[in-house]
């Protein structure tokens, strides 16, 4: 497979895993969530927030059920958030795992010396402050008072690739 064909193979892997009953047992917070047929589901919400949205989310929540022929089926922006909050972190991850794996694995994967060349970049971000955030990222600032969390990304620039990411606390501990 080479470069081009990328995106071909990779939508129907990514596909496949979002309809996996077992993909779906593990990214969802526990085992109450997504235990029944509501209207979101596990599936729709997965591929929604994988798409790139430029509406308000009402606006992409409703193109989005008309795109898939569920236009009767009315989502609003507060079931959409309240279904987000369902779903693990983790999810996303094995999600850029299969997706690095699979472009990594092209035949003409551009090499410099036989070396891929990666830079990295990391960054802090300001998080909202409640009890949750505070306690698992950290805080910074004088008087602690900024729940803030460290951020970076490893980037292969000659095959245009995301080798990593990361959102971790602000102080590893």
């Amino acid at each position: 497979m080479n470069k081009l064909q990328v995106p071909n193979e990779l939508v129907p892997i990514i596909s496949a895993l979002l309809k996996d009953y077992t993909f779906m047992l593990y990214g969802r917070n526990d085992a109450s969530c997504f235990s029944r047929k509501g209207k979101i589901g596990f599936t729709n919400l997965m591929m929604f927030m994988l798409n790139f949205l430029n509406k308000s989310t009402q606006q992409e929540l409703n193109d989005f059920f008309k795109l898939i022929g569920r236009e009767k089926s009315t989502v609003t922006q507060q079931a959409f958030s309240e279904a987000r909050q369902k779903v693990k972190a983790e999810a996303f991850i094995k999600l850029l795992q299969v997706s690095t794996q699979t472009m990594t694995s092209v035949d003409d994967l551009t090499l410099f010396n036989g070396y891929r060349i990666s830079s990295i970049d990391g960054s802090s971000i300001a998080l909202e402050n409640t009890p949750e955030l505070h306690s698992y990222f950290g805080v910074s600032g004088n008087g602690g008072y900024a729940v803030t969390a460290r951020a970076s990304i490893l980037y292969d620039g000659s095959n245009d690739t995301i080798i990593d990411a990361r959102i971790v606390p602000l102080l590893l501990r």
